[in-house]
């Protein structure tokens, strides 16, 4: 029997060695995706509901199509026209109560809806699942809460933009909002993840670009040109497909802790494409 040359037994030793590891590889982006997508479902472990309450929101629980029951901090301000808000992956509504505030202070009411699986909230999230959940509030919007569809205006921030992309087909909002966001999901993993198929293995593609192209709909879409998270290239990516935009971009600042949170100009810009959106009555 005729033994293998050291050289070539060493090579095919290698090869073997290498596809091993990037199936492997391939393996956990395929099992770990969600953890990885939605790591906010996994390190808050206290309950977001009890801290909605203590700073003055309403807590409302929403049935979803599935099902699951979905948690909403509410804060009526008393006004005819509402922003539906959803966090980013590593976040939960009471991290934007800064947001209910300034809404309030402008004549907006504000919908928080909590990322099911998040802040001790019922679930596990997914694309499909949050989806559900956004067209659900929405409609409690206009049917508990009594508000003219074309006066919601539906504000998605980081991954939170993806689900309000995706769902937008479902949301006869006056307006969208996109903040610090992809044009999708799987091309955010593929530039991550260069070496590997990606787009098909991503579950949750979340495609805002395909759902809002040429859409007769106005979208704000807000950008820091440092961001690092989700490179500008995303924001521009994105706009190029959309029908009626309103691009601004941060020169100073990149993905967190929130551009409206943080930036006088972009709280400006915020505020004066929303009154155009929805006017004052």
């Amino acid at each position: 029997m005729r033994r293998r040359p050291p050289l070539q037994r060493t090579v095919r030793g290698a090869l073997v060695a290498a596809l091993t590891g990037y199936i492997i590889t391939l393996g956990v982006l395929w099992a770990g995706q969600d953890r990885m997508l939605f790591p906010g479902a996994h390190l808050r472990v206290h309950d977001d509901a009890l801290r909605l309450r203590d700073t003055g929101l309403e807590v409302a629980s929403v049935r979803s199509a599935d099902g699951t029951d979905v948690r909403v901090g509410w804060r009526d301000a008393g006004a005819d026209r509402a922003v539906l808000f959803l966090h980013g992956n590593g976040e939960v509504v009471s991290d934007h109560l800064y947001l209910a505030t300034a809404l309030a202070d402008a004549g907006w009411s504000f919908a928080g809806m909590e990322f099911r699986g998040y802040g001790g909230a019922p679930g596990h999230p997914g694309e499909r699942g949050l989806v559900d959940d956004a067209q659900a509030v929405f409609r409690w919007l206009v049917d508990a809460r009594g508000l003219d569809p074309a006066r919601i205006v539906v504000h998605g921030r980081s991954l939170g933009g993806g689900v309000v992309g995706a769902a937008s087909l479902g949301l006869p909002a006056a307006g969208f909002v996109l903040e610090s966001t992809f044009d999708s999901l799987a091309a955010v993993a593929a530039q991550a993840v260069p070496y590997a198929p990606v787009r098909l293995l991503i579950r949750h593609p979340m495609d805002s670009a395909d759902a809002l192209a040429g859409r007769a709909i106005p979208v704000l879409v807000l950008h820091g040109a440092l961001d690092d998270v989700i490179p500008v290239s995303h924001a521009h990516a994105l706009a190029a497909r959309l029908a009626q935009p309103t691009v601004h971009m941060i020169p100073t600042l990149g993905h967190n802790p929130g551009l409206l949170r943080v930036s006088d100009t972009a709280r400006a810009a915020y505020a004066a494409w929303l009154d155009a959106v929805v006017p004052r009555r």
